[in-house]
């Protein structure tokens, strides 16, 4: 908490204490977590205008052990966000987040949601802490200037007091075959 910039710190608290949100890491290899989430990012992806979740891979990676999926609820059990992490050993890796904050009914169900996905992160930054893990990758970084939502997920990040780091994902092809085959 000491590295997070106060407004997140205190967001992780009232949604514990005052609001009582509830987090928990939920079995992704039970078929109906994994359909109820996907359900959940599907219908937060069209708001979004993003593309649906690719169940068959979320499949595959929850068989293989690879996938955690967590929410967090209210206290009479309503569903306010979900956070799916790619994990190995040492690293998670953020896939998915998905919540309403947007479309909320009111300011204060907004801020409510907002606490809630502070809250939840939290939980699983303790959670990977305690089972060894070294890096917790919030995955993505906007380096626009203009988009102002992907700035606000920007904000939310930085709140946590990490840092930005610049990876490459890719592929190199080594042999003639390799090549072919692409």
């Amino acid at each position: 908490l000491a590295q997070m910039d106060g407004f997140t710190a205190a967001d992780i608290k009232k949604a514990a204490k005052k609001d009582q949100t509830f987090c928990r890491m939920l079995n992704a290899q039970d078929p109906i977590a994994l359909r109820e989430f996907a359900d959940f990012y599907d219908r937060f992806a069209a708001i979004k205008h993003l593309g649906p979740a690719d169940r068959p891979w979320l499949e595959c990676t929850a068989q293989a052990g690879n996938l955690d999926i967590w929410a967090a609820d209210t206290p009479t059990g309503e569903r306010q966000a979900y956070h799916v992490f790619y994990r190995e050993d040492a690293r998670v890796r953020s896939l998915h987040a998905a919540s309403f904050y947007a479309h909320a009914s009111s300011k204060e169900a907004q801020r409510k949601i907002g606490r809630a996905n502070r809250l939840l992160i939290w939980e699983c930054m303790m959670h990977y802490q305690a089972a060894g893990v070294k890096i917790f990758d919030l995955g993505g970084w906007y380096n626009g200037s203009t988009d102002s939502a992907l700035l606000g997920v920007n904000k939310f990040k930085e709140g946590f007091g990490g840092k930005v780091i610049c990876e490459y994902m890719g592929e190199e092809l080594k042999t003639l075959k390799a090549r072919s085959a692409v």
